[in-house]
């Protein structure tokens, strides 16, 4: 079973602070900026799912980083 935790900010480790470091860089390039984060964990893998908001109306709809632990971007999906 899936556990999906809400994680804020200030409760980063120094790891997970360069997970989202990679993750948010990858995202400004692409024109879109922080909206939330999760890390979703099960047994057999953990990742992050990032989700962002476009800076501009016209880049269309959110966009969401998949990251794994060691901060290798897994997947990069941007909604319609």
């Amino acid at each position: 079973m899936n556990q999906t935790n809400i994680v804020h900010d200030n409760h980063l480790t120094g790891n997970e602070y360069q997970i989202m470091k990679i993750a948010n860089e990858r995202a400004m390039l692409l024109g879109y900026q922080l909206g939330e984060f999760q890390i979703i964990a099960s047994k057999e893998k953990r990742f992050w799912k990032i989700y962002y908001k476009p800076l501009k109306f016209q880049l269309g709809g959110d966009l969401t980083i998949f990251i794994n632990q060691n901060g290798k971007v897994k997947k990069v999906e941007r909604g319609q």
